[in-house]
């Protein structure tokens, strides 16, 4: 029994983002202006107002793409990070943390207004970031590179390497 509370659903695929609305077996088109093409991932806060994607779409300034109406609408955050591969944010949407292939992390502490560069393995690491995952409050962040685990218990200010076995994550959560 969902005991009242409403959900909502959104799907990615190459070309779009779906969306459903609440208590709705329909689908819709949640980007039909085909902002964010190519998105690879997608965060929600924990009521489902504030969306964010990442894409790596090269053609614009950025590749972190913002809603605030329950995926209706999408904008570019053009601060952010070109290429981003993954996205994760705390449960109300203000913590947002950025994966780049090749690349390093990006972090927000203010909805994706600005953002900060982290290299978490410091220099002379690869610098291939892939999953990512945020704490429902913000403060502990965490992102994969090549079968080691960085987190940051400060909110992405600074990173440590994680303590646990290398091998090839595929996917990576963190609860509270």
């Amino acid at each position: 029994a969902s005991m009242g509370r409403h959900f909502r659903l959104l799907l990615l695929s190459a070309t779009c983002i779906l969306r459903q609305a609440r208590c709705s077996f329909q689908w819709t088109n949640g980007n039909s202006q085909n902002l964010v093409l190519g998105a690879s991932s997608v965060a929600v806060s924990d009521d489902g107002s504030v969306a964010y994607a990442a894409a790596a779409d090269v053609s614009s300034a950025g590749s972190v793409y913002k809603s605030t109406d329950y995926g209706v609408t999408w904008s570019s955050l053009a601060a952010s990070c070109a290429s981003a591969s993954e996205v994760a944010c705390s449960s109300d949407g203000t913590s947002v943390v950025a994966t780049v292939y090749e690349g390093l992390v990006y972090v927000s502490a203010d909805s994706g207004a600005s953002w900060s560069s982290k290299d978490p393995g410091g220099a002379g690491s690869p610098g291939y970031y892939g999953y990512a995952a945020v704490s429902s409050n913000g403060s502990v962040m965490a992102v994969t590179s090549y079968g080691n685990i960085f987190v940051s218990r400060d909110a992405g200010a600074s990173w440590s390497a994680g303590d646990s076995p290398q091998t090839a994550w595929t996917g990576l959560a963190i609860s509270e």
